[in-house]
């Protein structure tokens, strides 16, 4: 996250007099302004939604029971960390919703300076990413139970990549040919020369990655695509 305020710009001077600027609460997501020594000094609609909080019970949410104990030690590292280096920040952590349950939340932090380079106060942007961590949980399940490691997901996403770099032709030849056809029945189906058909052919198994045939079926079939 990139600071986009000035030391003397009219948001900044809100927030120092602790009116809360418009654009602030239209963003979407909980946003935080510390003062350079790490103190809450402001926090958006979003911020006191999300807790059903007040501003001083929010003033030291990372210690105050709102942040999950096995996350708390790890986000007051690199809170401090970042506070002491003045360098911007990035972690996940989950924070107790005001339903009563924790959710994960994607923070991200910068400085904002004056033009000396002090750091005059830090702004903090947190993303809601539970649905998201929820999702990747029920992904590592269905994984474990079908006996795959993570390793095969990261296989599949390449696969997809490179399926995604065939041209429409390629993908026509490739449908054609792990079916069983021969270049001259491709060149026929198609309408091309064979000669096309087998350029076609050495580009696509070079975009696939494919060593051989018997590997670009292999390829295929984990896609799905001998079923077509």
């Amino acid at each position: 996250m990139t600071a986009i305020f000035t030391p003397t710009s009219p948001e900044v001077g809100r927030l120092v007099s602790g009116e809360s600027p418009e654009p602030f609460d239209s963003v979407p997501g909980l946003i935080a302004v510390f003062s350079a020594s790490g103190d809450l000094e402001f926090a958006n609609k979003p911020v006191f939604e999300f807790f059903n909080k007040q501003h001083d019970a929010l003033r030291h949410w990372g210690l105050g029971g709102l942040t999950h104990p096995q996350d708390r030690p790890l986000a007051v590292e690199c809170f401090n960390a970042a506070i002491v280096s003045g360098a911007p920040f990035e972690f996940e952590v989950r924070a107790r919703h005001r339903d009563g349950d924790y959710r994960w939340l994607q923070t991200r932090g910068a400085p904002l300076r004056d033009a000396s380079g002090r750091i005059v106060r830090w702004y903090n942007l947190m993303v809601d990413i539970n649905d998201q961590k929820q999702a990747e949980q029920a992904l590592r399940e269905i994984m474990e139970r079908s006996g795959l490691q993570l390793r095969d997901l990261s296989s599949w996403r390449n696969l997809y990549a490179a399926l995604g770099r065939l041209s429409r032709r390629e993908r026509e030849v490739l449908t054609l040919i792990i079916s069983g056809r021969l270049n001259k029945q491709v060149a026929g189906d198609l309408g091309i020369s064979e000669i096309t058909v087998k350029v076609h052919r050495r580009r696509l198994m070079r975009k696939m990655g494919a060593r051989s045939f018997a590997e670009l079926v292999s390829m295929a079939t984990r896609l799905g695509l001998t079923s077509l």
